[in-house]
């Protein structure tokens, strides 16, 4: 059985302004998280290359199926990270 990953891309109204404490008016939260996000980019380039690496090793000509997989997957873990990036 499969399942398949829908690359979408996030609609984010940067123009509309966003409070200094976003996470339910919580500092300590709202730091948590923008640590967590600051941090991201660089784990999700790393999976990004390690799946890529690991793709690599696999006869992927036989398995189209699992090709697409892998292109979708990594399409949709590349549009956040370039969201971050902004």
């Amino acid at each position: 059985m499969s399942t398949f990953i829908t690359a979408r891309i996030p609609l984010i109204d940067w123009n509309k302004p966003i409070k200094k404490h976003w996470n339910n008016s919580n500092p300590v939260a709202s730091h948590v998280f923008n640590a967590l996000s600051f941090l991201f980019p660089q784990g999700e380039q790393f999976f990004i290359d390690s799946v890529k690496e690991v793709s690599s090793l696999t006869n992927l000509s036989e398995k189209p199926e699992l090709k697409e997989e892998i292109r979708l997957f990594i399409s949709r873990l590349c549009n956040p990270t370039s969201v971050t990036l902004i």
